[in-house]
């Protein structure tokens, strides 16, 4: 019996919920008459909080698209990149996919890319690039305006 070993990630989940991006638009649905950010006020007529989750209204076809913190949004991006249907897509696929499955957070699109980029099986069976090791050399021609 060989030795496996465990990796914990230890999660402080008073920092978690500082740090998560739906607080302040979850506390202006509840409370419209708060003053928040200007930013947060032009934001938060594109979502919708129903039983205490927080949902967007999506911008192509009118779908809700459940708001994600930042442990959801890695779980669910592990499922669809290399879950039982994950086809190891590329970052905009990925995206694409995860709207189509009804999520959303910020910044979707740098995060499905740093999750694709530090998958192994995507950098160990992907597409070599044939870049040559060396830098280029610069040909000046002799006469200038010839083929």
């Amino acid at each position: 019996m060989r030795n496996e070993h465990l990796e914990v990630n230890y999660i402080d989940l008073e920092e978690a919920y500082l740090d998560d991006w739906r607080v302040p638009i979850i506390k202006f649905l509840m409370n419209p008459s708060t003053n928040v950010n200007k930013k947060i006020q032009l934001v938060a007529p594109h979502y919708i909080l129903m039983d205490g989750e927080l949902y967007k209204k999506s911008k192509e076809d009118g779908l809700l698209l459940r708001c994600l913190d930042k442990l959801e949004s890695i779980q669910v991006m592990g499922e669809v990149h290399n879950g039982l249907c994950g086809a190891h897509q590329a970052e905009t696929k990925m995206r694409w996919l995860l709207k189509r499955y009804g999520y959303h957070w910020r910044g979707i699109l740098k995060d499905c890319n740093d999750f694709t980029k530090s998958c192994q099986a995507c950098q160990k069976y992907g597409p070599i690039q044939r870049v040559p090791t060396i830098n280029m050399q610069l040909m000046v021609k002799s006469w200038p305006f010839r083929g």
